[in-house]
């Protein structure tokens, strides 16, 4: 299976209309299970993959965090992050390396990744997700959102695919019930869940709180 088309990628986030547009519906679906978190409860954000940094700027500015971090592969998607997340008044890390060589001994009130896991095996899936709990601080939660196979998702795939226009080719769809299974191996707890973009390129997500 070919890899994911990153360098297409980095131009979509960069300039793409359509990606603010993505960004506006995956905000309602985080919107949604951050409603069941208490505002003084996050004082820190660590994203997994920042891509862009839009979705770590609205966590942070809705709950006017102190400290956030950000790990990402691609130095251009890092860069692309820095760039939107330097207004922000809070101490900043950024890490350049694979999500399992994280070297972040910090801890922080939520951890969360977009559009993630799925670009992993299952074995992976286990230890990426692992390496999310091994930063959150006792109070905090997780969150993660991952692409979910609905008709809808399937039919606008392979509509991309056979036009040319899709770029994620390592990008395997999760039911919410697999990524349930991830949470539940290591005891943990999900709170809420929610979809966004129901009719399009569907997205399943889940609030966590670990054991």
């Amino acid at each position: 299976m070919k890899s994911t088309n990153w360098e297409e990628y980095t131009k979509f986030i960069r300039y793409n209309s359509v990606y603010l547009w993505f960004i506006k519906h995956a905000w309602g679906g985080y919107n949604k299970l951050i409603g069941q978190v208490e505002a003084h409860e996050i004082e820190s954000v660590f994203e997994f993959g920042g891509g862009s940094g839009h979705l770590t700027h609205r966590l942070a500015r809705h709950f006017n965090v102190k400290h956030l971090g950000v790990i990402d592969h691609t130095k251009k998607h890092l860069d692309i992050s820095k760039d939107n997340l330097k207004g922000l008044p809070c101490e900043k890390r950024y890490h350049l390396d694979d999500f399992f060589n994280l070297s972040d001994r910090e801890t922080y009130d939520l951890v969360h990744s977009q559009g993630v896991l799925e670009h992993f095996s299952p074995a992976q899936k286990l230890v990426l997700y692992g390496k999310h709990r091994e930063i959150v601080s006792n109070k905090g939660y997780i969150i993660i959102f991952v692409p979910t196979p609905t008709l809808s998702y399937r039919i606008f795939r392979r509509i991309f695919e056979l036009t040319g226009f899709w770029i994620f080719y390592d990008e395997v769809p999760m039911t919410l019930d697999e990524l349930k299974g991830i949470v539940c191996h290591y005891g943990d707890k999900i709170l809420m869940e929610t979809t966004f973009w129901r009719l399009f390129l569907s997205e399943v997500g889940v609030l966590i709180k670990t054991s």
